[in-house]
């Protein structure tokens, strides 16, 4: 396994201050209702489209629990897509190679949000997520099956969600995988921002981690990562260890929260820009997993 220098710097807002709502979602220019899944080979800007999953896509109800939902988009590899709204995507987006998802806008999930595939197993990708925001997502919102790198920069998400970032667990194709993400605020309720995999050597870097809403069960993120064992088929799983924010991570997840600062109130202003408080940088070797049976 590799060592590498993270840095986690953690805001802690109490719930009460952020009442209208941290991520500010563009007005849509129009709206179309897909049903059937839209091949993506060149890059496309859609300006503020909002797309919604219609019957072909969804097959039943927009749940997790429904086997029959399809996939929203597929990327081709290269593709980069800017400025687009989703609304009960089905499966969501995905990327079948390199691909960038600029101000990405999710509503509704049923699903994920975007899995992020591979056309070759020898072929390292780069999945970059530039800002965009997301409501909540029933499991995670972006999955990694492929080698390489996710990036996930400027991304905010209020609302329900399961994990952040998950590198893939029952996958039968394992390989090292990489996530980094900076500047990116979360307000749960939350398992993990991420989940890794010790046994392939994935790894994670976070910088201006920004959680809101700590205070509260009903808005906190439990967990900044959890340590799975990879597996090349199908079943349950379990983490071998979780890391909670106010407390020090060890192994895989090693960090120290040796200078942790709560911030029980802000202004309205500070709120809109959070001040970063919380500081915790350690040396660090991490891994990624997390798949569908997480």
């Amino acid at each position: 396994m590799m060592k590498l220098f993270i840095l986690l710097v953690i805001n802690f807002v109490q719930i009460g201050q952020l009442n209208a709502g941290i991520c500010k979602f563009p007005t849509p220019s129009k709206s179309v209702t897909v049903q059937s899944m839209m091949t993506v080979s060149t890059s496309a800007d859609y300006k503020n489209t909002l797309f919604v999953g219609g019957s072909g896509i969804l097959n039943g109800a927009c749940d997790v629990k429904n086997g029959k939902l399809k996939y929203l988009m597929t990327l081709k590899n290269g593709v980069t897509i800017k400025n687009a709204i989703l609304d009960t995507p089905g499966l969501g987006i995905y990327c079948e190679g390199n691909c960038v998802l600029e101000n990405i806008y999710y509503k509704r999930l049923c699903y994920h949000a975007t899995g992020f595939g591979y056309k070759s197993t020898s072929t390292s990708y780069t999945y970059q997520v530039i800002g965009g925001a997301g409501q909540g997502s029933p499991d995670k919102y972006f999955t990694q099956s492929g080698k390489g790198t996710t990036i996930i920069k400027n991304f905010c998400a209020e609302g329900k969600y399961g994990k952040l970032w998950c590198s893939c667990g029952n996958c039968p194709f394992q390989t090292a995988r990489t996530v980094q993400i900076s500047n990116t605020v979360l307000k749960g309720p939350g398992l993990s921002v991420v989940s890794l995999n010790s046994n392939y050597g994935d790894k994670m870097s976070i910088s201006g981690l920004t959680l809101q809403g700590q205070k509260s069960s009903s808005t906190k993120t439990k967990y900044i990562c959890q340590e799975y064992k990879g597996l090349t088929y199908m079943s349950a799983m379990s983490p071998q260890s979780n890391y909670e924010p106010t407390k020090s991570g060890s192994g895989t997840c090693s960090y120290s929260a040796s200078a942790k600062k709560l911030v029980s109130a802000l202004k309205a202003k500070e709120a809109a820009h959070p001040i970063l408080v919380n500081k915790w940088t350690n040396e660090l070797w991490d891994k990624s997993s997390d798949e569908d049976k997480r």
